[in-house]
């Protein structure tokens, strides 16, 4: 069944858009060729402001790809950021891990529902019904396999500008959980790097192992009436904007972006991944050499005077 699934590609950066001005306009003279834009967003607050401005600046698409995005504030106001900008237009593609995603959730079927939109899931299990640890216990007759899981994070605006790094989406990757939180770190880039990073997703947005929400049986009926999202929250009613600088003193990206710059250090870079093929048979996986962590310890092996 997966074989009928059709393919699609990134589009090309939208450098005449909104955000392809706004790195045009942030990238200071004498910057050499090949080089990209950073920002370590440090605080969860700013990144969770980052991916709402971006989703609001995008004009053209979103590629979206996260091992959890909850149905918690937070990732319901994630994901109204992603239904609106679908309303404007533009296409989003949004990339989940099967294990923690339930494709049946209101949320996402309301998302779902949206034209524009198309939702996959990674390495989907066998069972489809019940808790995910019973599906996960009626799926260990393929353990091998479903042991092998997408924690990739990557959120992709026009092809322009990304949020990359250690945070999924829910309340507890930015600060909002009560009972404890994790303190993680996400990088905003904008420039060639993200060209590679579209790549990469595209390489597991098609890979065999990624399937529609349409084709797993599970999957609810998307609803026809005002539910899930639309009965939930309204991102754009919401004022997640940082107050205050970050601990190190960098503004928000959506108080920067209405300015026309943001405050980025430039490099150059290179950005690693898994191959999506982990997820295949024993016999069909790639090479464990070529796999990020080998690749970091080959850079390793290659110091001569100092690694940071």
């Amino acid at each position: 069944m997966r074989d009928a699934v059709l393919d699609s590609d990134a589009f090309a950066a939208d450098l005449q858009g909104p955000l392809g001005r706004l790195l045009r306009d942030s990238t200071p003279a004498g910057v050499p060729a090949g080089h990209s834009g950073f920002r370590l967003l440090h605080d969860g607050a700013h990144a969770l402001d980052a991916r709402a401005a971006l989703a609001q600046a995008a004009r053209r698409s979103l590629d979206v790809q996260y091992y959890v995005v909850a149905s918690d504030t937070a990732g319901t106001y994630f994901l109204s950021a992603l239904r609106s900008a679908a309303a404007r237009g533009v296409r989003v593609r949004l990339l989940l891990d099967d294990l923690h995603a339930d494709e049946a959730d209101p949320v996402l079927l309301d998302l779902r529902a949206q034209a524009n939109v198309e939702i996959r899931f990674f390495n989907p299990l066998s069972a489809r019904t019940g808790s995910m640890a019973l599906r996960v216990v009626r799926s260990l007759h393929e353990f091998s396999r479903i042991n092998r899981r997408m924690h990739n994070k990557l959120f992709i605006a026009d092809g322009v500008f990304s949020v990359s790094g250690g945070r999924n989406v829910a309340d507890e990757y930015f600060m909002r959980a009560s009972d404890a939180n994790f303190i993680d770190m996400d990088v905003l880039a904008g420039g060639p790097v993200v060209q590679n990073q579209s790549a990469v997703f595209d390489r597991y947005w098609n890979s065999a192992a990624s399937y529609p929400a349409s084709l797993l049986s599970r999957a609810g009926t998307p609803p026809s009436g005002r539910s899930g999202l639309a009965r939930a929250i309204r991102w754009d009613s919401l004022d997640f904007a940082p107050g205050s600088p970050d601990i190190f003193g960098g503004r928000s990206l959506t108080k920067e972006m209405v300015e026309g710059r943001l405050d980025l250090v430039w490099a150059t870079s290179e950005f690693m991944a898994d191959s999506p093929d982990k997820a295949q048979p024993r016999t069909a996986r790639p090479d464990a050499r070529d796999s990020v962590s080998e690749r970091v310890l080959q850079a390793f092996d290659a110091a001569s005077s100092e690694i940071f």
